[in-house]
């Protein structure tokens, strides 16, 4: 099978990007009821092969100190292809049937989003409170298949980088790195992962703050995204790699508008 070359592959990948952001967001804003991100990933299957990773491989290997970081990059970008390629299909599914999913609500069904879009919204703290119990129902009914995905996702993983340990591997790729909650300490920069255990609005001198509490076995940590009232997907029982600089606020380490990965 023929490769492309850097240069080519990289303007591949960034029309794939486009594509994808696209169709996440015609999803978002519902101008589509339903996600096909998996056509777009297989439409694009000649990126992600173990023959150009490969290429990559070797390009990276005698490119220039220059070059190095941008070829690495795209090696990073078409492992993560190789793997997406795998899941697309399940992951799909499964956001398929978080759009169609109803909370049950004074008689009616919320769709599950617009309940989480709700609960920003509501003023009256028993009505949250409920709302918020009733979307976590609905919400912890697709546990399995997230816990499921993300052991997919591990395994292809590994085979793809040669490396078991997540930990490992997540230095070896980013060099940041992944941290349980307990061992993370103050104004050190690096990602933890853990289910969001609650996500709550609370204003902060007047400016919206979406707070959340992330928990990974070890520890918790409050993270804060300044600025923001909702964000897409970031709802309790989700399973959540954040990226940023610890901080303290008396004895509690919290994380200031983090970069963010949903993992399930």
């Amino acid at each position: 099978m023929s490769t492309l070359s850097v240069g080519d592959f990289e303007r591949r990948l960034e029309q794939y990007g486009i594509e994808r952001s696209e169709e996440a967001r015609a999803v978002r804003v519902g101008e589509k009821e339903t996600s096909e991100q998996a056509a777009i990933v297989a439409s694009y299957a000649d990126l992600f092969t173990r023959e150009q990773l490969d290429a990559l491989r070797t390009a990276e290997e005698s490119a220039s100190d220059a070059e190095r970081e941008s070829v690495a990059r795209l090696r990073l970008e078409c492992q993560d292809g190789l793997v997406d390629r795998e899941l697309a299909e399940r992951e799909d599914e499964l956001e398929n049937a978080l759009l169609a999913a109803r909370v049950p609500w004074n008689g009616d069904g919320l769709p599950l989003r617009s309940a989480q879009a709700r609960l920003a919204t509501e003023q009256d703290y028993r009505s949250r409170d409920a709302l918020g119990a009733a979307v976590v129902d609905v919400s912890a009914g697709f546990n399995d298949e997230r816990r499921s995905l993300l052991a997919a996702r591990h395994e292809l993983e590994s085979a793809v980088t040669g490396i078991d340990d997540p930990i490992a591997r997540n230095e070896a790729q980013k060099q940041v790195p992944l941290r349980p909650i307990a061992d993370a300490v103050d104004r050190e920069y690096v990602q933890l992962q853990g289910s969001l255990r609650t996500v709550t609005l609370r204003p902060r001198g007047g400016v919206p703050a979406l707070e959340a509490e992330l928990y990974d076995g070890s520890g918790v940590i409050t993270v804060i995204w300044l600025g923001r009232r909702r964000i897409a997907g970031i709802e309790p029982g989700r399973n959540v790699r954040v990226e940023g600089r610890i901080g303290l606020q008396d004895t509690t380490r919290v994380m200031y508008n983090p970069r963010y990965e949903l993992r399930g």
